[in-house]
């Protein structure tokens, strides 16, 4: 492992973190509270940049499944998530239009799917455990590869 490490094929060691470490990095009494309403113009410029990015989004996900999608429902469940997200330290997003496709094209369209996949997700945030560490790194390399090359055959040669 050590050997592979040493030539790229696996990530960098580093050493174990959790949970409770990335809220440790929180020092509230540090942050200058005075400055927060100029960042209020950057704010409402992100939500309409997040909820545009979004409603295209679902339109995409409607189109590559021929299922007509509740909008409100999915942009609703998106701000909650981008709440959520924000709140414990994480990024804004939306839909994972790649994996809706993915799981739509392999017939797994049921609920179980995507709580199989918060739980996992949930498993490795809770864990020290890092994937990169003990999964090859061209593994990855080779998926974003796959959804790509899966993408531009669907969209441009079909």
């Amino acid at each position: 492992m050590e050997e592979a490490r040493e030539y790229g094929w696996l990530g960098k060691k580093q050493p174990p973190s959790n949970w409770e470490h990335m809220f440790s990095m929180y020092d509230f009494p540090s942050v200058h509270w005075d400055v927060l309403p100029y960042q209020i113009p950057c704010l409402l410029t992100m939500i309409v940049v997040i909820t545009f990015g979004s409603t295209m989004d679902v339109a995409a996900v409607e189109m590559g499944t021929g299922v007509p999608l509740n909008a409100d429902e999915q942009l609703v469940t998106i701000g909650l998530s981008n709440v959520i997200a924000g709140c414990t330290g994480g990024f804004a997003g939306s839909l994972i239009f790649t994996q809706t496709l993915i799981g739509f094209k392999s017939k797994f369209r049921h609920r179980s799917v995507g709580y199989t996949l918060a739980a996992l997700q949930l498993a490795v945030v809770l864990s020290s455990i890092d994937p990169l560490h003990s999964i090859p790194l061209f593994f990855f390399a080779s998926t974003v590869i796959f959804i790509g090359f899966d993408l531009l055959i669907e969209w441009i040669w079909e």
